[in-house]
């Protein structure tokens, strides 16, 4: 880590007892070393009063301890046994560096993110941090201080719910790993500011485009405040609509093309469901589970497990291309009007395709014609000529 600054920096740096990445040693008297335990310490100048240490409590260290910075940039902790008791990479600043584990240790509760420079020439932790969350599916999240500024959404497979252009391979290669021992690995646009548009509410910033609200309220729900609604105040977001039942009275799904799925904080992920329609049925059978979707679409929609939304749904959107399929508990009366509309819109499919295809043969006729026009012309002309020649010779 280098700095302009004059205060001192080293780019391995633990939040641990002791010296922080914010409270920097000011002159060159800091020196790193080894303890009486086998630990290594940043003293300045007391050697008997360390500002930084491993603190690590292992009887095997004090005896022969080494420290080794490998080819991956990791500086590693060795017990006399060679045994490594501490790494750097388990403690990131603001670089997720190749074979660094990102995220969450499920057994020791070692959460690995990373913070941004609070300033261009100064190293230490600003207010932007990259964190991984475990509640309901895990999720990728951008804080400002203590507030969610933006959500990746879920690993789906094949990259994060919320990050389309993020396809395998994608500038590097990702290795996602989620087991019962850990869970490891900016904004474009308006809606990609976390809770854009409020709850319940789809954020489709290609209605920007048009000058239309870019925040649209979930089939099935309608404005809370609809005052508000119309001073495009988007907070208060939407709720179901008055009078409807979406309890076992005739009530479905529609589908949400291309989305970006909700918060999975009230959510719940079941990966033994396999077949997307099996979600749907799980999903059927909850009166309070308001939509559904695949957790893996690495493999197509179909079959990589269920993940069933419960409460409001928060922080959804749309792409123009990439996401994936959502599906959205609606009332029996919604669910007809959608069934009308994907029939009017079949029925004018297949009219413009017979006037295409009548365009096409009026086109066809048209060109026969001036071409058999063109030949009788042509022949016409030959005999002519022929004829004439003819004569002339008498």
């Amino acid at each position: 880590m280098f700095s302009t600054t004059p205060s001192s920096y080293i780019s391995f740096q633990p939040h641990q007892k002791g010296k922080q990445r914010g409270d920097p040693i000011d002159d060159t008297s800091g020196s790193l070393s080894f303890d009486s335990t086998g630990n290594l310490v940043i003293t300045r100048p007391d050697p008997n009063n360390p500002v930084w240490s491993t603190n690590v409590s292992n009887p095997t260290l004090a005896k022969n301890s080494s420290a080794q910075l490998l080819d991956t940039g990791n500086l590693v902790l060795l017990d006399s046994n060679r045994a490594v008791v501490w790494q750097s990479f388990d403690h990131p600043t603001d670089t997720v560096l190749p074979y660094l584990r990102f995220g969450v240790d499920r057994k020791s509760s070692l959460n690995r993110f990373v913070t941004a420079w609070k300033s261009r020439d100064d190293p230490g932790p600003g207010e932007y941090s990259l964190k991984m969350d475990l509640k309901g599916s895990p999720q990728l999240f951008l804080y400002k201080g203590s507030d969610v500024f933006w959500r990746a959404g879920s690993w789906i497979g094949r990259g994060w719910s919320g990050t389309p252009d993020m396809t395998p391979n994608f500038i590097f290669n990702i290795s996602y790993v989620e087991n019962q021992d850990e869970v490891t690995l900016a904004p474009k646009d308006q809606c990609d500011s976390y809770n854009y548009c409020g709850p319940n509410r789809n954020c489709d910033p290609y209605n920007a485009d048009t000058d239309q609200f870019d925040c649209r309220c979930l089939l099935g729900f309608e404005p809370k405040s609809t005052n508000d609604w119309y001073l495009r105040d988007r907070s208060d977001g939407c709720v179901r609509k008055r009078g409807r039942h979406v309890c076992r009275n005739g009530d479905g799904f529609v589908k949400v093309a291309r989305a970006k799925v909700p918060n999975t904080w009230t959510a719940r992920v079941n990966k033994s469901i396999l077949a997307l329609k099996e979600c749907e049925l799980e999903c059927l059978r909850n009166c309070t589970c308001n939509g559904y979707a695949s957790a893996d679409i690495s493999h197509g929609d179909d079959g990589g497990g269920c993940v069933t939304w419960f409460g409001d749904l928060i922080d959804s959107r749309v792409f123009s291309s990439g996401g994936q399929d959502l599906y959205i508990r609606v009332d029996a009366v919604e669910l007809g009007r959608q069934s009308i509309s994907a029939i009017n819109s079949q029925y004018l499919k297949l009219q413009q395709s017979h006037r295409k295809k009548g365009v096409v043969a009026a086109i066809a006729a048209s060109v026969t014609a001036t071409l058999l026009l063109t030949f009788c012309l042509f022949y016409w002309l030959v005999v002519k000529k022929r004829t004439g020649k003819q004569v002339f010779d008498l």
